[in-house]
């Protein structure tokens, strides 16, 4: 069985990795929301 605090660590760490991603979504919505529709 995994331990609870490993648990912990990976949540901790994959929740940083969805913060540090979202940042980057919302530093610049242009290049996602406005590119896409754009060129189309």
């Amino acid at each position: 069985m995994v331990s609870p605090t490993r648990c912990v660590a990976m949540d901790e760490q994959r929740a940083q990795a969805y913060l540090s991603l979202i940042q980057e979504l919302l530093a610049c919505p242009s290049k996602v929301s406005g590119g896409d529709r754009e060129s189309d």
